[in-house]
Formats: C-alpha cells, sequence, structure tokens
C-alpha cells in the first residue's frame, strides 16, 4: 500500500506483513466518532461488570452479561490481541484473558474465546495461528488491530450496534460532565432501548444519577470518589461567573479529546491567560477533585484526567512519563519514531536524521533520555538502544497506543487556540484565587436552573 492512502493511525506499520498485504479501504474509517466514543467507554462497563456482576456464586444477579455482550466480545479481543505481544503460547493468552474479564464461571469463559473470540480474530486477519492452534506465529500491531475489531465486529454488525449504541453513547457524554438525563434520552442513538440500556448502566454502577430540583442528571461513576464526599465536588464551582461554569465543563471535554492530559502551554493558548494565571487554574482544579496536577516534557504544571491518563500510574521505573504524550501532540512523526524503536530495539540516529526532521529526532532522544527509556551509554555512540528491565517496551506501546486508540493527541488536526477565551475572560486574580470552600453558589444547582 502507499504511504500517502494510509492514515496516520496505520503508517507507522505499514511493512507489517498483516497490514502492507490488506486494501486502504480497511483502515479508512479508524478514527469515526463512533469508534472512539465506543473506545472510550469499554473499559468503564467492564469494570462495573466485574465488580458488581460476578461474584463467582452458582445464581447468578438479576442483570446477566448479556446485556453487554459487545462490551465483553471487545475486551476479551483486545486483551488478546494485546497478550499475544507478549507470549505466542494461546493457552497461557487465554488465561490472561480469562483473569481479566470474568464474568462467569471459568469453563464458559475459555469455551467463549477458544470458539468465539479466536475465530473472530483470524477472520478479521487480526492474527496468524499456527496449525495445531496452540501457537500464535503473527499479530497485527495493537495500535490499529484494537480499532480493526471494533469496526469490523460492532460497527459493521447492524444488529449488535443498534442493540448495545446507547451504552457507549450515554458514558461517552457524561465521563467529562454531568448532563441532563433527558438530554441523554434525546441525543440516544437508539430511543426506543434507553430506558433499558440506562437502567442496566445504573445497575452495574457506572453512572449514578442525582434529581436536582426536580431534574434528573447522570454522572459518570468512575469520575467520583469512593466516597459520598465526591457528590460535594460537583456542588463546587470553579468561580461565581455563568461564563466560567461553561469553561470548567469545555474544559473537561477537551481534556478528554485531547487523551486526558493538558500541558500549561496548551491551557494558556486555550484561555489566552499567561502562565502565572493558567497556573492557577490548574490549582484551583486539582483541588477540586475534577483532575490532577501533573507535569509535560518541560516539567510544566498540567492538568490530566484520573481516568483517561495512566501512563503516569504504571511505570515507577521511569521518570515523568506523562510528558511523552504532550511531546507526540507537537512532534507528529514521534508515532513512526516510537514504533520503530519499540519493534527493532535499536535505532541509528544518523538514519533517523535522514529520514525526519532533525529537530523532531531531537526533541524525541532528549525525552525518551529523561525519562530513562533509552541508555545513556548507547547515546555517547549516537544510537538509541531501549533501557532493559524498565519496562519501556510496554511503555512505548502503550503510548502508541494512546496517539491513536481513540484520543487525538497529535495536534495538528485539532484546533485549541483561542478555544476557551470567552468563558474565561475578564476573571481576575482575587476571583481565581478564591478557594473552593468560599464559593457559595451550589454548581448542581445551576446546572438545574439551566445555566449550564
Amino acid at each position: 500500500m502507499s504511504k500517502s492512502v494510509l492514515s496516520r493511525t496505520v503508517q507507522p506499520y505499514r511493512d507489517h506483513p498483516l497490514i502492507k498485504n490488506k486494501d486502504a479501504s480497511d483502515f479508512e474509517r479508524l478514527d469515526d466518532d463512533d469508534l472512539n466514543e465506543i473506545i472510550q467507554s469499554v473499559d468503564l462497563i467492564l469494570r462495573g461488570l466485574r465488580e458488581n456482576y460476578y461474584t463467582g456464586q452458582k445464581s447468578p444477579r438479576r442483570l446477566h452479561a448479556g446485556h453487554f455482550s459487545s462490551t465483553i466480545l471487545i475486551s476479551r479481543g483486545w486483551l488478546f490481541l494485546d497478550t499475544a505481544h507478549a507470549t505466542n503460547y494461546v493457552d497461557t493468552i487465554i488465561e490472561s484473558v480469562y483473569k481479566d474479564t470474568k464474568t462467569t464461571n471459568r469453563q464458559n469463559v475459555v469455551n467463549n474465546i477458544r470458539t468465539s473470540i479466536i475465530p473472530k480474530l483470524e477472520e478479521d486477519g487480526l492474527l496468524e495461528l499456527d496449525p495445531s492452534q496452540k501457537t500464535v506465529t503473527n499479530v497485527m500491531p495493537y495500535p490499529v488491530s484494537s480499532k480493526v475489531f471494533v469496526l469490523k465486529r460492532l460497527i459493521y454488525n447492524p444488529y449488535l450496534y443498534q442493540q448495545q449504541i446507547n451504552h457507549f453513547g450515554i458514558l461517552g457524554k457524561v465521563q467529562y460532565f454531568p448532563e441532563l438525563t433527558s438530554t441523554l434520552k434525546e441525543a440516544s442513538k437508539n430511543p426506543d432501548y434507553f430506558d433499558r440500556d440506562y437502567e442496566a448502566l445504573s445497575e452495574i454502577d457506572v453512572i449514578r444519577n442525582r434529581n436536582i430540583k426536580g431534574r434528573e442528571f447522570t454522572l459518570a461513576k468512575a469520575y467520583l470518589l469512593d466516597n459520598e464526599k465526591s457528590y460535594d465536588i460537583w456542588k463546587t464551582v470553579l468561580e461565581t461567573g455563568d461564563q466560567v461554569r461553561l469553561g470548567l465543563k469545555e474544559l473537561m471535554e477537551y481534556l478528554g479529546k485531547l487523551g486526558g492530559f493538558a500541558s500549561q502551554s496548551e491551557l494558556s493558548i486555550m484561555t489566552t491567560w499567561n502562565m502565572r494565571m493558567v497556573n492557577r487554574l490548574i490549582r484551583r482544579v486539582d483541588n477540586m477533585g475534577l483532575a490532577q496536577r501533573s507535569h509535560t516534557l518541560n516539567l510544566e504544571d498540567a492538568l490530566s484526567r484520573p481516568i483517561e491518563t495512566k501512563v503516569s500510574l504504571n511505570y515507577h521505573q521511569l521518570k515523568s512519563a506523562e510528558m511523552m504524550l504532550t511531546l507526540c501532540r507537537s512532534v507528529p512523526e514521534s508515532s513512526e519514531i516510537l514504533a520503530g524503536l519499540r519493534t527493532k530495539k535499536r535505532l541509528n540516529e544518523d538514519e533517523l536524521i535522514n529520514e525526519f526532521d532533525a529537530g523532531s529526532v531531537g526533541k524525541i532522544r532528549n525525552a525518551l533520555s529523561q525519562i530513562g527509556v533509552i541508555t545513556e551509554q548507547s547515546l555517547d555512540e549516537d544510537i538509541w538502544e531501549i533501557t532493559p528491565n524498565k519496562e519501556s517496551e510496554d511503555f512505548l506501546l502503550e503510548i502508541e497506543t494512546i496517539m491513536v486508540h481513540s484520543r487525538r493527541v497529535l495536534g495538528e488536526n485539532f484546533e485549541i487556540r483561542r478555544t476557551l477565551e470567552e468563558f474565561f475572560k475578564d476573571v481576575d486574580d482575587e476571583k481565581l484565587e478564591k478557594t473552593t470552600k468560599d464559593v457559595e453558589k451550589d454548581f448542581l444547582d445551576e446546572l438545574g436552573n439551566g445555566k449550564v
């Protein structure tokens, strides 16, 4: 396939044997809104199923896993593809999938993986097995295969799509900010099944509703803390002006669209504020518990959505791992370079400079060195060599996946300039410095009055 006809999602892997001989049309819709909304919600539903449905008892609870068959299908397919990059033994992969997707007893789960999940992955050309069906001989790179699997098995399945698209639509709208339940119903892709699907999500506790002055609002449980005080967070306003309430809603949504992570400089571009004011904004939102303070490449302050960005929590041997996310937005070549490093383990910097912009290569090298992904000794010889025993390869795969896996990390296709300016204009230091305890108005009451 010609590189020019491939999306940026696929380009770094264009020479992979399970990709290069396919028709470019197989990869045309990997960034559709529907697909991205589904991917952003699957993990939340599976978490709810694990925590609230499966108890290991012989008598199942009233809600059965069939209400969420698409989520279970996608989750098991994803986990099989992901694990197949680490081991090629089918039995080992199946055990890993079973442990993370328990929705019924072991025999049923294993049987489902063998008779349904594996055949679908083979049929879609996402992996290949040896004749004995005991060993994976080839697997398509996860950042591409994971999206193709959702596209073929849900988007292109009219019946399953109609039956379960409401689950993903509801969560897609409330995972960033509370929403009127009536608005969710009006916007549902299949209104006839809305009440059934809403009840199913409520029963596995991935959404919760609250009555505010006679109006029903829906909140994402994953965006709440583990105690009742979390509801009080949503009673707190960022600022007393109506425009800033709207700005908070917009800010949370932009964080989600940007992969759950926005640097201080990006927030400055959005609001047109100076860095000192942006820093105070970050501090306020962090204190409220809506997002957490983090760091970027230049150790600037940043906002990070806890349920979106897990990179900073997973890699304890690496330093400031999350800085790579904002770098990837400013350096589009990073996706191809990082994919090459992970697969080849060793890259020659002179060769990289011949193929990519020298400034981009330098930025990526410095970031990888600072994080600890490549060794200092190899850099002395202008060689990039992955640091052993530091989970560096897992980290690179996760960064690659975040870059294409439903999140708009590459900035050239996503305009953020002045997008929040009208909401945060004319807000002075004194107003912004007020603590959350000083705010008298109830945020959700304002929602109930229709001001947001």
